[in-house]
């Protein structure tokens, strides 16, 4: 005669088995949620630096007074730059006005959210300024 086995399950190893598998999905969708508000940051900060190079590219190749970018080269149209043109901030003054040196000035490029108008993102570029009075003598 054969002696069979059954090996069964209480209740309560049942119970207690779901609630880990309850407690290991809930970290799991956690952690997914997470992982994708920071990929959706990730993205915005990238949008964001990305429009802010294209109007660099196009202010770097302008003069001290450039005029308004035009929409072909920004077709963002949540976005609005706000240009800037200063004397670089904590320069000795030792390194400035010296002879037949061309000034450095900063450009300063503020993007704003057209909709809420608040500024997202600053971007801060020191360049040479070849249009400033008393630059570079070619004599």
């Amino acid at each position: 005669m054969k002696k069979h086995f059954l090996f069964s399950f209480t209740l309560l190893e049942v119970v207690i088995a779901l609630a880990i598998l309850a407690i290991s999905l809930t970290g799991i969708l956690e952690m997914m949620t997470q992982s994708q508000r920071r990929l959706s940051k990730s993205y915005e900060k990238w949008e964001r630096m990305h429009v802010l190079s294209q109007a660099a590219e196009f202010y770097l190749m302008q003069n001290d007074d450039p005029p308004d970018i035009p929409e072909f080269i920004f077709p963002y149209r949540d976005y609005e730059v706000d240009m800037s043109m200063e004397d670089v901030p904590d320069l000795p003054e030792e390194l400035n006005d010296l002879m037949g040196q061309v000034p450095l000035k900063c450009l300063t490029l503020q993007l704003r959210k057209v909709p809420e108008n608040e500024v997202v993102d600053i971007l801060r570029i020191d360049r040479l300024s070849y249009d400033s009075e008393g630059s570079f003598d070619e004599n």
